[in-house]
């Protein structure tokens, strides 16, 4: 038993190492991202433009203030960057696990491309007069921290779990060790000796183990270069924590050394059938607790399918770069120098032309169309505006290829104006090709929108290709108005863009982050505005941006209730293999007994059998309650297996031994 016991600890002491590193310290990290003296806001903004002027606002005043990042990867870690306008004094918190964090000096344009949340050393008095002074709302925000209690009570069950298990195999060393205990009484120990050698004997073991666990972290993330002082001494101190606990309860346990029966221990008795049947209960119980407890986890995964599906779409904005609006002062001077609109307009269309390779068009006009309060106004349906001309769209080749599953021929000339159409219209071809010359032509001639004089352009004809019914889109440019209205599109009529529009049209959708383009880098696409003199009108960001912190919080709380199911199904395979240890030593003599009259194993097991088979049966409840029973039945049979393995090991091989009172 004593191997068992060291392997229990041994294991114990790793889970709550585990727990630490990738529980307790990174909560700590998360919490204090940055300089987390600073006070939170939020800009609530409708473009870059009030961003800029908060910015500027809070630069005027000399304030420090800080944003934090989540920029997407693809290798499987979480990045923070923080970005800081005094960044050397901000402590550089070291990530142990899969978060990273990452310092930079804050800067105009990053501060733009932000999500609107900011720390700031203002009071929120002072933040309500630059508030007021730029014009911009400012709201306070609390501070977003996650709290050990939420992680505490969510795996309650399983921390109790723990608890329970500790303490039983603690209980059932206690009773190990009475024959050794009897031994020394007969040989002159005081129990208060007996109790200190228990004692001692389990400090050095922690104590071994702890300093391996602790030594092994250190030189890993010294190798790894994320060596941190403050992780290993906490290391040290809360697995210190945990070996007390451990003392205390052992302590707790020892009463029963006064109380041991010199001659009950020396024949083996030590344990009785009703501690058999309390740890029956406890594995039954255990491995019930398990299954709900995965079939929960499994519940808030599905729960969590959709945050990932959502996940998923906003992974493709992340290379996409655009304009966050545009710089109101030098639209205001644009309005009212046509002549000079119309060289920006043109400079726009210029750069989207030179660099369609990477550009994508993506004009969403039936998202209006599909807004509550508009069907309401109208008094039509959703279903309505997807059956008619309304459900139309504007996209260039890139964004077909790239973001819908549009399979299709391109076998066809693209400088022709072009409609894609699904096979359902094509009994109404004349009206759809009446209808979308008129729009085609209206896009032709955007500019006069500005009042932008020019030749007006026309045509008089397009070419339809059919595509298959059925395909659906979320168009990336209306992903941000997705909690307001149901994006998703079915069987939308495309407007081919091939760079033939006025240039208006550019003008507006790179503006309105309806014209993107695909880059390494915000700086390369600052480059591009910079070359084609539009960096005083756009301000470049990312499209993800917006939506950068959404999931990181998802990640990280499903990440602790995965962990803990694994520690908790680790505990469990622990218990069901102690209770089977258990059974074949309550019930050694008898089992010997009978397979030394011949009884064959069903007949010698039966009792063992019986519980299985109920078990199993149990399983029929469960499946009508709606919960997995794949994993419970996994875990039965993990139960027979042991039970035969320990029956074979513990009674067959060593039948005589038994008989004759070992253990």
């Amino acid at each position: 038993m004593k191997k068992i016991y060291i392997i229990y600890l041994t294991g114990l002491m790793i889970i709550f190492s585990y727990i630490y590193t990738n529980s307790i310290y990174e909560i700590y990290g998360l919490n204090n991202i940055g300089d987390s003296s600073l006070n939170e806001y939020k800009v609530d903004y409708e473009t870059g433009q009030d961003l800029l002027k908060v910015y500027k606002g809070l630069i005027e005043e000399n304030v420090d203030f800080q944003i934090v990042k989540n920029p997407m990867s693809e290798d499987g870690k979480t990045y923070y960057d923080i970005y800081h306008t005094d960044i050397n004094s901000v402590k550089q918190y070291v990530g142990i696990s899969n978060n990273i964090y990452r310092y930079f000096k804050m800067t105009e344009d990053e501060f733009i491309d932000s999500s609107g949340y900011f720390s700031a050393n203002l009071s929120d008095n002072q933040m309500v007069e630059l508030s007021l002074r730029t014009a911009v709302d400012i709201k306070p925000v609390s501070k977003n921290r996650l709290s050990y209690n939420q992680i505490f009570n969510n795996n309650l069950l399983q921390f109790l779990v723990l608890g329970i298990t500790t303490f039983t195999i603690l209980y059932i060393y206690t009773i190990f060790r009475f024959k050794t205990n009897a031994v020394k009484k007969l040989s002159g120990f005081s129990p208060t000796k007996i109790v200190i050698t228990n004692i001692k004997e389990t400090l050095q073991i922690q104590g071994i183990l702890i300093t391996i666990l602790v030594v092994g972290h250190s030189v890993f993330y010294l190798i790894t270069d994320k060596f941190s002082w403050t992780y290993t001494i906490f290391l040290f101190l809360f697995l210190s924590v945990v070996s007390m606990i451990i003392i205390l309860l052992l302590l707790l346990l020892q009463h029963f050394v006064r109380k041991t029966n010199i001659v009950a221990a020396l024949k083996n008795k030590i344990f009785s059938n009703r501690l058999y049947m309390i740890i029956n209960l406890i594995k039954i119980i255990l491995i019930l607790s398990v299954t709900i407890l995965m079939n929960l986890v499994i519940n808030y995964y599905k729960e969590l399918d959709e945050v990932y599906k959502k996940y998923d779409d906003y992974k493709m904005l992340n290379s996409l770069y655009s304009s966050h609006g545009r710089n109101s002062d030098e639209y205001d001077k644009l309005l009212n120098n046509p002549q000079r609109l119309e060289e920006v307009a043109d400079n726009v269309k210029k750069m989207y032309v030179k660099n369609i390779d990477q550009a994508y068009v993506m004009f969403d006009p039936v998202r209006d169309n599909l807004d509550p309060n508009f069907l309401a106004s109208r008094g039509i349906s959703r279903e309505e505006v997807m059956n008619n001309e309304r459900n139309n769209l504007i996209l260039n080749k890139n964004y077909i290829e790239n973001y819908t599953d549009i399979k299709m021929d391109w076998d066809f000339n693209e400088d022709t104006p072009t409609i894609l159409v699904p096979e359902k219209y094509r009994d109404s071809e004349e009206d759809i090709k009446k209808y979308f010359i008129e729009r085609y032509n209206t896009t032709l001639n955007y500019n006069t929108r500005y009042d932008i004089k020019g030749k007006e352009v026309s045509i008089d004809d397009l070419q339809i290709i059919y595509i298959n019914n059925g395909y659906k889109y979320k168009i990336l440019s209306s992903i941000p108005y997705e909690d307001e209205v149901d994006i998703e599109l079915t069987d939308s009529i495309i407007m081919l863009d091939n760079g033939s529009f006025g240039s208006g049209f550019y003008f507006d959708m790179l503006g309105s982050s309806q014209l993107a383009f695909k880059l390494n880098d915000r700086e390369e696409f600052k480059s591009m505005l910079i070359q084609y003199d539009l960096d005083n009108l756009y301000m470049a960001h990312n499209l993800l941006t917006p939506f950068e912190s959404i999931f990181s919080g998802y990640e990280f709380l499903f990440d602790q209730a995965k962990l803990f199911v694994f520690l908790f199904i680790i505990v469990l395979i622990f218990i069901i293999y102690i209770s089977n240890y258990i059974d074949m030593i309550v019930n050694g003599r008898s089992y010997a007994a009978r397979y030394m009259q011949g009884y064959h194993l069903l007949k010698n097991l039966r009792a063992n059998l019986v519980m299985i088979i109920f078990m199993i049966g149990v399983s029929s409840v469960l499946y009508i309650l709606n919960v997995n029973i794949f994993i419970y039945l996994l875990f039965i049979l993990y139960d027979l297996a042991s039970m035969l393995y320990l029956y074979n090991k513990l009674i067959v091989k060593d039948v005589y031994k038994v008989m004759n009172g070992g253990n």
